[in-house]
């Protein structure tokens, strides 16, 4: 288990075939596999930084914001690429129901963190960003969808 404060991080402690999310999809692949059926624009990110057995490993676990805007960010190069996909990936499965409002969580981009508000009437939000869809549950992570781009500052 990772401790980052009251319900920020955890680690897959089952296997994920095993346990169905509530409210949540459960996908027998990878975070690579979904992202490859279902966010092409997000594959070509990936592909582009170099990530792709990243994403593909089981060894570790993460949880991965998929922005739903394709037209920003299909032109980033590879460095762009890079820092990009470190502001999207948080160690750890952290699923919706561990969001708390005025939450700070650790993406994999030291230099940045993501801040989650959940107001009163279930909404989420990611550094602003609307979430659309959470808890789709893949071997090695959780992914959530959200309406915008975690950019980095520097």
């Amino acid at each position: 288990m990772t401790y980052l404060g009251p319900f920020t991080q955890a680690t897959l402690m089952y296997e994920p075939n095993e346990v169905a999310l509530k409210g949540g999809v459960t996908t027998p692949g990878t975070i690579l596999d979904y992202v490859a059926k279902n966010q092409s624009h997000f594959l070509h990110i990936i592909m582009k930084a170099g990530l792709q057995s990243f994403y593909n490993s089981i060894g570790r676990s993460y949880t991965l914001f998929v922005s739903r805007e394709s037209q920003i960010i299909s032109h980033l190069d590879k460095g762009t690429s890079i820092r990009f996909l470190k502001m999207s990936t948080v160690p750890g499965v952290i699923t919706t129901d561990m969001f708390s409002n005025n939450q700070t969580i650790f993406p994999l981009d030291h230099r940045n963190d993501l801040s989650i508000k959940k107001y009163r009437d279930g909404e989420i939000r990611v550094d602003d960003n609307p979430l659309i869809a959470g808890d789709i549950m893949c071997k090695n992570g959780i992914i959530h969808i959200i309406d915008g781009v975690l950019w980095p500052t520097y």
